[in-house]
């Protein structure tokens, strides 16, 4: 046998007994190791569910009882407006950051319709766990999607987490507090441009 060390607690490996979280393997545990394949995803998301997923965890807040994302960008809440109209939720624009270029957008449920609620939705039947900024990490739904899924799910993220700058050749420069999810959008960029 051969000895891995693994750096992402909550990607998925297959065993004997079906589909386990890395953080549940213990020494000695037989997994099954694909060479050559550079997806295993089987898993499609739901329309939009990875775009979401992306702008959330790069500059949302999954911690409360309400999603949250703080952005300045007319096209990504003219988007996030759409996908919540199509879902039945409502998208409150809470005000102005300290900052005063950013606005703060919650993400709820419309009483007046039986739409499940963001929340649920995202922790329940997503299952991405509640989150703070220093903990955040991709979430496993998005570790077993198909590569469309996996590169909208980027799409997201870079939108609200990142820049591309004119002075260095176009290079995109995404930063977080949390460590452990820069190691895991560094599994899914190209080496020589994850940073």
């Amino acid at each position: 046998g051969k000895n891995y060390e693994i750096v992402m607690c909550h990607f998925p490996f297959l065993t004997w007994d079906g589909w386990r979280d890395a953080k549940d393997l213990k020494p000695g545990d037989f997994v099954a190791l694909a060479h050559g394949i550079e997806n295993l995803g089987t898993k499609p998301l739901a329309k939009d569910d990875a775009w979401l997923l992306g702008l959330l965890i790069g500059d949302g807040s999954l911690s409360g009882s309400t999603p949250i994302l703080t952005t300045a960008d007319v096209s990504v809440v003219e988007s996030l407006q759409q996908i919540c109209t199509e879902r039945s939720w409502l998208l409150n624009n809470t005000g102005s950051t300290n900052s005063g270029k950013a606005s703060s957008y919650r993400l709820v449920r419309d009483q007046t319709t039986n739409a499940n609620p963001p929340c649920d939705y995202i922790h329940k039947d997503l299952n991405v766990p509640v989150a703070t900024a220093y903990s955040k990490r991709i979430p496993t739904c998005v570790f077993t999607a198909p590569d469309t899924d996996i590169a909208e799910f980027l799409a997201g993220y870079l939108d609200s987490d990142a820049t591309v700058s004119s002075e260095r050749n176009g290079s995109v420069t995404y930063w977080s507090v949390a460590k452990d999810l820069l190691k895991d959008a560094k599994e899914y960029l190209p080496k020589d441009t994850a940073s």
